[in-house]
C-alpha cells in the first residue's frame, strides 16, 4: 500500500474518530445542560408557586381574621330582631360587608372563576334570613355569597373542616369541578351562646381549569407535569394526564421516605422509569411535586442533535476526497524524494542539487541528511578504490621483493668475493643462507607466518651481510612469549632490521659492533613488536611523515621499504594496527609494530 493511501486511510479514521468523540461530548454536556435545566427549572417554580400558593393562603387567613375581628359583622349576627324588614337589612348587610373582605382577597384575574362563600351556622338566629344552598346548587355567579349550612353541615368537607386541628380543609368538589379551600370561621363580637363550630365556614372555590392561573408552570418536556397532594395522600390536582398518579404518589412516598421536604431535586425511579421531581410542602397540608421523565431529557438531547448528526454525515461523506488532497499535497514532497532517490544509477554521477526542492522543514532536513549520505558513499568509493590500488601496489612490491635483483646481486657478488679473496668453506654456508631467504620469500608469500620463523629468516640475512662488515652484527630478541604460535605477515620485521643494519652503521662513529634489539611484547589487546640499534638515527617525526604519505626530503626504496610495511600490515589488520618511529629513554631510534594478537 502506498504512502499516500495509508496516509489518506489513517487521516480519514483520525478524523471519524474526532468527529464521534466530538459528537459524544457535545451529546453528553448538552444533556448534562439540559439535566441542570431541567434541576434549575423546576427548582425555582416549585419556589415561585410556593410563594404564589402561601400568599393566596395568607389572603385567605387575613379575610378570615378580619371577620373574625370585625365589630359590625359581630353586632349583625347578634341580631334577634324577629322584624322581617329588620332581617332583610341585617342579612344584606351582612354580604355586603363580607363581599367588601372577600373582594380585597380576590385577584382581578380571577373575577370570572372565582367564588367565595360563607355558610353560615344556623344555629344564628340571623341565619334563617339567608338561602340555603350546598357547593352543587350554587347558581350564582356572584364571586361572594353568604349562605345558611343548613343543606351541607352534614357533608364530608364540612364535618372534615371543622374537625380539622386547625380548623381548614382542602378538598375538589367533582360536581362542579372545583378546587376549594374551606375555613372555619368565629367572630370575637359575637353576643350569641358559644358554638364550638364557629359562626360558620367560608369556602373559596376555583375552577379546575382555572387553577393553573393561580399558579405559573411552563412545562420544560412535554411530560413534564405537577400535582397538588394532600396531607392524606390524595392527588387533588394533576396537570399532565400523561403521567399516571401512581408515579406521582410513588414519587411522593420516595419523598416522604427520604424526608425531602425542601424544593431539591431527585433522580428516582418510578415504574422502570427515571424522573426528575421536586417536592414541597405548602400551608394547610398540601404539597407540590414536579417531575420531568429522563427520557423526555434524553428525547430532547436526541432531537438536539439530529442536526449536528447530519452535519456529521455530510462531514464523513466529505471526508475521503478532503483526506485525499490532504494527503496529495503532504505526501507530494516524500514521492517526488522517493522518485529521485529511485532515478538514481551511480551516486558519483548524480547531481545532489537535484534534491533541493524541499520546502518543509522536516523534508529538507531529510533531502540533507540524503546528500551527506551520497558524500559519504562517495567517499566510501573512493577510499576503497585508494586502498585497492594501494594493495595491489603493496602485494606487486610482495612479488618483486621476493626474488630481489639487488638483493641477489649483492649476495652472489659477496660469494664472488669470498671466491676471490679466500679459500674457505664458508662458501657453501653463504649459499645455504642464500637458498634458505629465496625458499621463505617465495613459499607461501601472502600468508602470515610466525615469528619464530621470521626471527630465523632474520639470522640468515644478518649472517649474509656480516661478511660485508669488519665489526659484528649482533640480533638480540627480548620476549617472554611464545613465538612459534604467533603470526604475523612474511617480511614485517626483516625490512625493519634490514634498515637498521643498511642506514645504523656509523663508520664515522667508529663502533666496535652493531647491536639490533628485538623486543616483542604484549598487554591483553595487542602485540607490540620494537626494532632498535645503536646505530646511527634519524628523525622520528621525518620518518612517520614518510608513512603517512607527507611530502619529506626521504626518497621510496625499490625493496621492501617501510610504507610497504606499514600498508601490508594495515590491510592485513584494518586499523587496528600501524607502524612508527620513536626515540627510546637511550635516545635510540626505535622502529615500533602495533598488531592485534593472532594465532
Amino acid at each position: 500500500m502506498s504512502i499516500k493511501k495509508r496516509f489518506c486511510i489513517v487521516l480519514i479514521i483520525l478524523m471519524s474518530t474526532v468527529l464521534i468523540c466530538s459528537y459524544s461530548i457535545i451529546f453528553i454536556l448538552f444533556k448534562d445542560a439540559m439535566i441542570s435545566e431541567v434541576i434549575s427549572y423546576q427548582e425555582s417554580i416549585v419556589s415561585l408557586n410556593k410563594n404564589l400558593m402561601s400568599s393566596f393562603m395568607d389572603s385567605i387567613e387575613q379575610t378570615a381574621l378580619r371577620l373574625i375581628s370585625d365589630q359590625t359583622i359581630g353586632s349583625y349576627l347578634s341580631n334577634t330582631s324577629s322584624d322581617p324588614l329588620a332581617r332583610i337589612q341585617t342579612s344584606s348587610a351582612i354580604r355586603k360587608q363580607f363581599s367588601q373582605y372577600a373582594t380585597t382577597q380576590i385577584p382581578n384575574r380571577f373575577n370570572y372563576y372565582y367564588k367565595n362563600t360563607l355558610f353560615l351556622n344556623d344555629t344564628l338566629p340571623i341565619t334563617s334570613a339567608f338561602e340555603c344552598k350546598t357547593l352543587d346548587t350554587n347558581s350564582y355567579n356572584r364571586s361572594c355569597n353568604v349562605f345558611s349550612n343548613h343543606d351541607v353541615k352534614e357533608e364530608y368537607w364540612y364535618l372534615k373542616t371543622l374537625q380539622s386541628p386547625r380548623n381548614h380543609y382542602v378538598f375538589i368538589n367533582k360536581a362542579s369541578s372545583e378546587f376549594c379551600f374551606a375555613k372555619k370561621i368565629q367572630n370575637t363580637f359575637y353576643l350569641g351562646p358559644y358554638d364550638s363550630n364557629g359562626i360558620g365556614v367560608m369556602v373559596i372555590s376555583i375552577k379546575l381549569d382555572q387553577l393553573e392561573s393561580l399558579l405559573t408552570f411552563s412545562p420544560l418536556t412535554p411530560n413534564s407535569g405537577y400535582c397538588l397532594v394532600s396531607k392524606e395522600g390524595d392527588i387533588l390536582y394533576k396537570s399532565n394526564d400523561t403521567l399516571s398518579s401512581d408515579t406521582f404518589l410513588d414519587l411522593y412516598t420516595t419523598s416522604l421516605s427520604s424526608k425531602n421536604h425542601s424544593s431539591k431535586s431527585i433522580l428516582a425511579t418510578s415504574n422502570n422509569q427515571k424522573y426528575f421531581f421536586n417536592t414541597s410542602s405548602l400551608d394547610w397540608g398540601l404539597s407540590i411535586i414536579f417531575l420531568t421523565p429522563y427520557t423526555d431529557i434524553l428525547a430532547q438531547s436526541t432531537s438536539f442533535m439530529h442536526n449536528f448528526i447530519k452535519f456529521g454525515v455530510c462531514v464523513i461523506l466529505l471526508m475521503p476526497p478532503l483526506a485525499y488532497l490532504i494527503a496529495s499535497k503532504i505526501t507530494k514532497p516524500i514521492i517526488n524524494l522517493s522518485c529521485t532517490i529511485q532515478s538514481i544509477d551511480d551516486t558519483r554521477n548524480f547531481d545532489i542539487e537535484r534534491l533541493n526542492f524541499a520546502k518543509d522543514l522536516e523534508l529538507n532536513i531529510l533531502c540533507n541528511n540524503f546528500k551527506q549520505l551520497i558524500r559519504y558513499v562517495n567517499n566510501l568509493i573512493h577510499d576503497v578504490q585508494v586502498q585497492g590500488e594501494k594493495q595491489k601496489e603493496a602485494e606487486l612490491q610482495a612479488l618483486q621483493a621476493q626474488i630481489n635483483p639487488h638483493f641477489i646481486f649483492n649476495a652472489m657478488d659477496v660469494v664472488n668475493w669470498i671466491a676471490l679473496s679466500r679459500n674457505q668453506d664458508d662458501l657453501a654456508n653463504i649459499v645455504n643462507s642464500i637458498s634458505n631467504l629465496m625458499r621463505y620469500s617465495i613459499t607461501n608469500p601472502n600468508h602470515p607466518t610466525k615469528i619464530s620463523n621470521e626471527i630465523e629468516n632474520i639470522y640468515e640475512f644478518i649472517s649474509i651481510h656480516q661478511l660485508r662488515h669488519e665489526y659484528p652484527i649482533i640480533l638480540n630478541v627480548d620476549t617472554k612469549l611464545p613465538l612459534h604460535i604467533l603470526l604475523i605477515p612474511k617480511f614485517t620485521i626483516q625490512p625493519l632490521v634490514e634498515n637498521a643494519i643498511k642506514h645504523g652503521i656509523d663508520y664515522e662513529k667508529g663502533i666496535d659492533k652493531l647491536i639490533i634489539k628485538l623486543f616483542i611484547y604484549s598487554d591483553e589487546q595487542h602485540l607490540y613488536i620494537e626494532v632498535s640499534s645503536n646505530g646511527k638515527i634519524c628523525d622520528p617525526l621525518l620518518l612517520n611523515d614518510y608513512l603517512e604519505y607527507k611530502l619529506t626530503s626521504l626518497t621510496p626504496s625499490n625493496g621492501f621499504g617501510i610504507r610497504n610495511v606499514n600498508e601490508r600490515i594495515k590491510l592485513y589488520f584494518k586499523d587496528e594496527s600501524r607502524l612508527y618511529y620513536m626515540l627510546n629513554e637511550n635516545g635510540q631510534l626505535v622502529a615500533k609494530i602495533i598488531l592485534p594478537h593472532l594465532k
